[in-house]
């Protein structure tokens, strides 16, 4: 179900409605996280990285009002939307993106991750139907669903290197230390925390495209300038 939510989305994101937005928010996203050609071999999944940034993230205005694209789409096809659809469309709306630890699998198919920037554990129930070879304490990118007090993830996400998971762990402490006087500003502290994700795609980037350089060199400067 929240595969088809998902599509459903992205659709309205390629929308004539929104095709001015799209074309905007995509050259921000790529300021932010580096270049995004056709060619990659993890287009998909950036691809499908960025419509979830854009539909649910990024603020867009049609007519008198501002509000994300996900708020829109609901407010226009709520009618037209199952209640287990509507229910999905709501969480997604309302989701998360996150730097997650793989910590292990369950025998019932779901798996236990750690949030390392933000803290928290999650058994995330669609994890055998998203993530697809996953080593054990391996970082992942995913953008986190809750509903009724279950956990899933979007089906495009990003692993990010592994020779450098002891830097982006340390820079994640730094971070959540350095946001705790953030905490009675929510908006401030979800502005940050992409910023911080989108820091570290834009390093992880660089590594896959720079491959005569080293990722500790590329990431070295992080926990220095995690909002750089």
């Amino acid at each position: 179900m929240l595969t088809s939510v998902v599509d459903a989305f992205h659709s309205f994101a390629s929308s004539a409605d929104l095709a001015d937005g799209l074309r905007i928010a995509r050259r921000e996203f790529v300021t932010l996280r580096g270049d995004l050609f056709d060619s990659d071999s993890d287009y998909e999944a950036r691809l499908g990285v960025f419509l979830d940034w854009f539909i649910c993230d990024r603020k867009i205005r049609i007519g008198d009002t501002t509000q994300s694209a996900a708020a829109y789409f609901i407010e226009r096809e709520h009618t037209n939307l199952s209640s287990d659809a509507l229910a999905y469309a709501e969480a997604f709306r309302d989701s998360s993106l996150r730097l997650l630890l793989f910590k292990k699998l369950r025998k019932d198919g779901s798996a236990l991750f750690e949030d390392i920037v933000l803290g928290g554990k999650f058994e995330i129930q669609n994890a055998l139907e998203v993530f697809v070879a996953l080593e054990r304490k391996q970082l992942v990118e995913a953008r986190v669903v809750e509903l009724h007090g279950d956990y899933f993830v979007s089906p495009f996400w990003m692993p990010r290197p592994s020779e450098v998971q002891k830097i982006i762990v340390k820079a994640g402490r730094i971070f959540r230390s350095s946001k705790r006087e953030s905490i009675d500003s929510p908006e401030e502290m979800r502005g940050d925390h992409l910023r911080f994700l989108h820091r570290i795609a834009e390093l992880s980037n660089r590594c896959s495209r720079y491959t005569h350089v080293k990722a500790v060199e590329i990431f070295k400067e992080l926990p220095d300038s995690p909002l750089a």
